[in-house]
């Protein structure tokens, strides 16, 4: 079993990528409710980190570098890929961030109310990408 301290060590380096993705998405689409989900994922990964330095944890440094480049990687091909498919990657990682809150929220009820609420911005998020709400 993984514990929560690996979990949220992921969940950083996740967001980190997140990040850059929906910074190049942005970009690429001038979509202000894009820039606002990159703001939100920034705002995760700050709640992240506190959680982790409560614990006397720190991020993994090469977890966020691999998702430094995951999401660098997606940010440059943004610029050339058509908008229908930004938003379809983007659909699929809202719905992992959804179930990876939702199951922290359980394992760490200490948190659960702060990753029930990061769960459903995720979800409002990939409601976003699927035409579900206009509006972030």
């Amino acid at each position: 079993m993984i514990s929560n301290v690996a979990k949220l060590k992921f969940n950083h380096g996740v967001e980190i990528g997140a990040s850059w993705a929906y910074l190049g998405h942005y970009l690429r689409t001038r979509d202000i409710n894009i820039l606002k989900i990159h703001h939100e994922e920034n705002d995760h990964r700050s709640k992240l980190d506190c959680i982790l330095f409560e614990m006397g944890e720190r991020p993994n440094k090469y977890i966020d570098r691999f998702f430094t480049f995951i999401g660098k990687s997606i940010y440059y091909m943004c610029r050339y890929s058509p908008t229908f498919t930004l938003d379809i990657v983007a659909s699929i990682m809202e719905k992992f961030a959804v179930f990876s809150y939702k199951s922290l929220s359980k394992t760490m009820p200490q948190h659960k109310q702060l990753f029930l609420e990061m769960a459903e911005t995720e979800q409002k998020h990939d409601d976003y990408f699927n035409g579900k709400i206009y509006e972030i």
